[in-house]
């Protein structure tokens, strides 16, 4: 359970990596016929860890001194768990410390924890055989005293036990049970915990019962992701017997109110789910002599032995004594062993009878309780100081492991209980859990010390609904939310739902929650309502656009337009720009006549006279008007750019011209000529660049009025762009 192949083959080949070293530990030995062990670092529960590393040191050395076993070093031992990346910590259950001892070759493996209750230390150790998993010892060990002693006495003697050569029988109890740890009541629950593992130990050692281990249990239900806390109803247990797969369950809860340790346990029987058997015990006294005792009591009692256990007993004290009790503040009401003495303090008592009793001191809500020692032939004296009382509420829900809330703070999961004073009364504590409907109660002025509170929650449901586009939720004709909508909790029942959103189809839903179907969980997709549009354009071939998409507009054929706002556009190079807000809200058709009305020509003519290519960009011949645009800007620059060019060149010459002149030798002459000769040249080609300019500009700009205006109308014409083969792009344009 738990350990599939696939870990075992993963075993296996970490096993392979590790055999030449596991083989020089074992065969460094001088004994070889010793038996092959490591010992795990032990677990700490409530002491440090060094405390319980300690402690497992001792252990292995012990076993090493005893001459019975090869124990491979801690060094090494962890050297080799720590290259197959495995956590030795927590690793107290069989099965896990089996796959450590597979890791490290050996063939037996000690594991165990080190926890500490009130003065006493309590060590679990475990010796388990790692090729078939068998618990070979179990020993637990109590002791009250100096951590130095319990190194000295209690570890020598468990050292002695695990190397004894006596085997347990191996025939195993036919009865499989599982202890689900007790819930805690008014203790830790670390404490809590430690009573649960040792009643669970001595359900074990009654010999009845086969008793699953609490980290096996564990991985099962972690496997199985299921809750571990509050489980203390016959319905849960059933169900983590059923996971865990045995016979039958034992439950419970450990409480503690005052002085009085309570412990209520039973047996479930996993198949029927009826309560075998159900047993309370009730102690008062020192928590280490609950651990020791108690638990035992009970675990022979759930095993139906009902002999008699011995128990340690305090010296009993005979005659009388003197005592004289006071509080602070004084005027309290005195009470003895439970008795009102009918004084208040402070106040005197002789001849009362030696040995330990309890004084108890109240006045209104102050209280105060002590247990002293009488000694015989003295004047005993006892001062209480007076506290606050502090009352217990308990609270239980069904079903349980509900959340218990007062205002904004979580006091627990029921069952639970917490402590409050007068001071805080009234209050409201609400009950809730996931699913269920929320139960409220309110705390009065009369409450007792100790209260209960039994809530039957009642279970609910939700409806979640999602849509597209987002709409509006109705939940029987009442306006919810938007989508997406999640109800809060609701009674089981049927219930109408719609999805309404304005220009769309309303969805009309019936929802159905029930306790085999506490969830209504739907996404609907709307769909839109449509209209129709009689359109009438003139001049025809006009495009057009409703919001901004262009439409395949036929003549004598409506549109089909949906619901809502939209732009109506109409364009037609050479016309003005149609532009008209429709709100279409009905089935019936929408009749609209359009007359686009032309643009002007001899605007045109004006624009293009002033700037070349307005005028066609003005009727709509964006393109055209770009390109002639762009030649009369590209020639009035170069006219612009050779005029200025020919100014430089035929001043250059005038100077060339005057040094030509004034040379006065037959070969300054000649030089003079030639530069005067190249320089009127390059005049005469700026010159002529520059009147070539001006004059293409005159005649693109003629031709763009005579375009404009003549030919007024070729101007629907315009750039073209076409794809005729994949990635090659045609640009055409009749002139």
């Amino acid at each position: 359970m738990g350990y599939n192949l696939q870990r075992f083959i993963n075993i296996a080949v970490r096993r392979s990596c590790n055999v030449l070293l596991a083989l020089l530990v074992i065969f460094s030995q001088d004994v070889i016929a010793q038996t092959n062990i490591a010992v795990l670092n032990f677990t700490a529960r409530d002491v440090t860890d060094v405390e319980a590393q300690v402690v497992s040191d001792r252990i292995r050395i012990a076993l090493k001194n005893s001459g019975k076993f090869t124990v491979i070093e801690r060094n090494l031992m962890d050297k080799l768990l720590n290259e197959q990346k495995f956590q030795q910590s927590g690793c107290t259950e069989s099965g896990c410390m089996a796959e450590v001892g597979e890791l490290l070759s050996v063939r037996q493996i000690v594991g165990g924890s080190v926890s500490k209750m009130g003065k006493q230390f309590t060590v679990e150790v475990k010796l388990v055989d790692v090729e078939t998993g068998e618990i070979l010892r179990n020993v637990i060990k109590d002791f009250s005293g100096p951590y130095e002693l319990l190194l000295s006495q209690t570890v020598p003697e468990i050292a002695q036990v695990l190397s004894t050569e006596e085997q347990f029988a191996s025939s195993q109890p036919e009865l499989n049970i599982a202890l689900f740890e007790f819930v805690s009541r008014g203790l830790g629950e670390t404490e809590a915990a430690i009573i649960s593992d040792r009643i669970r130990l001595e359900l074990k050692n009654t010999g009845v019962f086969n008793v699953l281990e609490r980290e096996m249990m564990k991985a099962i239900l972690n496997e199985q992701q299921f809750q571990q806390t509050g489980c203390t109803d016959s319905e849960c247990l059933v169900e983590v017997g059923q996971l865990l797969a045995v016979e039958k369950m034992v439950g419970g809860s450990i409480s503690k109110i005052g002085n009085l340790y309570v412990i209520e346990a039973r047996i479930i029987d996993v198949e029927t789910g009826s309560i075998d058997k159900n047993v309370a015990e009730d102690y008062s006294g020192p928590i280490e002599l609950l651990l020791v005792n108690t638990t035992k009591k009970l675990a022979q009692k759930l095993a139906g032995e009902e002999s008699e256990l011995t128990q340690e007993t305090t010296a009993v004290y005979t005659g009388q004594a003197d005592i004289i009790i006071s509080s602070s503040p004084a005027g309290g009401v005195i009470y003895f062993d439970g008795a009102p003495l009918n004084k208040v303090t402070p106040a005197t008592f002789k001849n009362m009878p030696a040995g330990k009793h309890k004084i108890k001191v109240e006045k209104g809500e102050l209280f105060a309780e002590k247990e002293i020692e009488l000694v015989q032939g003295k004047l005993n004296r006892a001062n209480l100081i007076l506290e606050e009382k502090t009352y217990t509420l308990i609270v239980y829900s069904n079903p349980a492991g509900a959340t218990v809330t007062i205002g904004n703070k979580t006091v627990g999961q029921t069952p639970t209980e917490f402590a409050f004073k007068k001071a805080s009364v009234p209050f409201e504590i609400i009950i809730r859990k996931e699913g269920y409907f929320s139960d409220t109660t309110q705390i009065s002025e009369n409450v007792q010390l100790v209260s209960r509170i039994d809530a039957k929650l009642e279970k609910g449901g939700r409806i979640i609904v999602r849509s597209e586009p987002v709409s509006n939720v109705f939940i029987d004709g009442d306006f919810k939310s938007r989508t997406p909508f999640q109800s809060g909790l609701m009674k089981f029942g049927n219930y109408e739902v719609e999805l309404r959103k304005k220009n769309y189809k309303t969805i009309s839903l019936k929802a159905e929650i029930s306790a085999s179907k506490p969830l209504f969980n739907i996404t609907k997709k709307l769909s839109k309502l449509y209209g129709e549009l009689s359109l009438s354009l003139q001049p025809a071939g006009a495009a057009v656009f409703i919001s901004d998409k262009i439409i395949d507009y036929i003549p004598d054929k409506n549109v089909k337009i949906a619901f809502g706002n939209h732009q109506l556009k109409a364009k037609r190079k050479g016309y003005f720009t149609y532009n008209e807000d429709l709100i279409i809200n009905s089935s019936e058709p929408f009749t609209k006549n359009i007359q686009l009305e032309p643009k002007s020509k001899r605007k045109a003519v004006l624009m293009s006279a002033m700037l070349p290519g307005t005028g066609q960009m003005y009727y709509g011949t964006a393109g055209k008007g770009l390109i002639l645009a762009g030649i009369s800007l590209g020639l009035a620059y170069a006219a612009y750019f050779y005029n200025d060019s020919f100014s430089e060149s035929w001043g250059q010459f005038n100077i060339d011209l005057e040094n030509y002149r004034n040379a006065t030798t037959v070969t300054e002459i000649e030089r003079t000529r030639k530069i005067k000769d190249d320089s009127h040249a390059a005049a005469l080609k700026d010159r002529n660049m520059t009147l070539g300019s001006a004059g293409m500009l005159g005649i693109v700009w003629l031709y763009n009025i005579w375009d404009s205006g003549r030919n007024f109308k070729h101007l629907q014409k315009d750039i073209e762009v076409s794809l005729n083969k994949p990635n090659t792009v045609k640009l055409s344009y009749k002139f």
